[in-house]
């Protein structure tokens, strides 16, 4: 029966496949746990890092990352995207909502790009858009502090040229473990509504006006103060950015293999009512075959 053993073969091969699929479900759900153990452990940091804006609003507001109080001419058709996805595929339709939200934000504008991400790195390059970094190597299943405080310093610094009008971060932001969506975060410059409004979203709650009653005796100087907080709390919202991106990749891998793993357990059903039903067939066809034989040999 060659077609019977045909059909065993791809059932073979499809429960193999299940239990790649399975093996592939249970990391990717560790993982994402790991990593929306982390976004949600920044939470409360971030929050709570945003009352820094309250103790020194005046000297903030002179910061050149500030909305409003950009002292370089920029060109205003010039946007820096920064674009973050994963390195690796079968995570269903992760990274193509990431890459739908840059046709999007690209249209109309001249943008050049920053990836973090290896699918970002070739469909930038695949669009014809320009490419000014890549920080696909350094961009792991844990990102460092250090890794991410390196990028986050790049970024400031290119937009400190005066070359670009803003700088957006391009994302999926991680909802719950069965939920993400692709969203576009301004990044430089920053104000202090959509710091709140970042914080709000991040956190599922409403912040209450940054505000500070009291007195604080500063050292060095307030100023000082300012100019280093200010790119703290930054990447402390890149991070947080970043974090947001690995569960949510996690989170669509998962799914992505259930269902797959899912499929393929369909597919061996399938397979096997089509082989029984050969099997019957043959077996039929040689009784049947038999039956004749005998027939023919009484008439002899």
């Amino acid at each position: 029966m060659p077609a019977g053993k045909q059909i065993l073969d791809r059932i073979k091969s499809v429960r193999n496949t299940g239990k790649i699929t399975r093996a592939m479900e249970l990391i990717s759900t560790v993982k994402m746990k790991k990593a929306a153990d982390i976004a949600l452990w920044a939470r409360p940091f971030a929050l709570e890092a945003s009352n820094i804006f309250s103790r020194v609003t005046e000297e903030i507001s002179m910061s050149p990352y500030i909305q409003g109080k950009e002292k370089k001419k920029r060109k205003k058709d010039k946007v820096l995207i920064v674009v973050i996805t994963s390195n690796r595929g079968l995570c269903g339709a992760y990274n193509m909502n990431v890459f739908r939200e840059v046709l999007k934000q690209a249209k109309g504008v001249k943008a050049e790009c920053i990836t973090i991400g290896k699918k970002a790195r070739e469909f930038v390059v695949r669009t014809g858009h320009t490419l000014v970094a890549d920080y696909s190597e350094m961009f792991r299943d844990d990102p460092t502090d250090t890794q991410v405080r390196t990028i986050s310093a790049s970024i400031r610094e290119l937009y400190l040229t005066g070359e670009y009008s803003e700088v957006k971060v391009l994302y999926s932001f991680y909802i719950s473990a069965i939920a993400q969506k692709a969203v576009t975060r301004p990044f430089l410059p920053v104000s202090r509504d959509a710091l709140s409004a970042f914080l709000e979203e991040i956190t599922g709650s409403v912040i209450s006006p940054l505000t500070y009653s009291g007195e604080y005796t500063i050292e060095p100087s307030r100023q000082a103060v300012a100019d280093r907080i200010v790119p703290l709390v930054l990447d402390i919202m890149f991070h947080e950015m970043i974090l947001e991106a690995k569960a949510s990749e996690h989170a669509a891998r998962m799914v992505a293999m259930k269902n797959a793993r899912e499929s393929s357990q369909t597919k061996v059903k399938e397979l096997t009512l089509v082989y029984n039903k050969a099997r019957q067939a043959a077996i039929t066809k040689e009784i049947s075959e038999i039956v004749s034989g005998v027939e023919s040999m009484k008439d002899i």
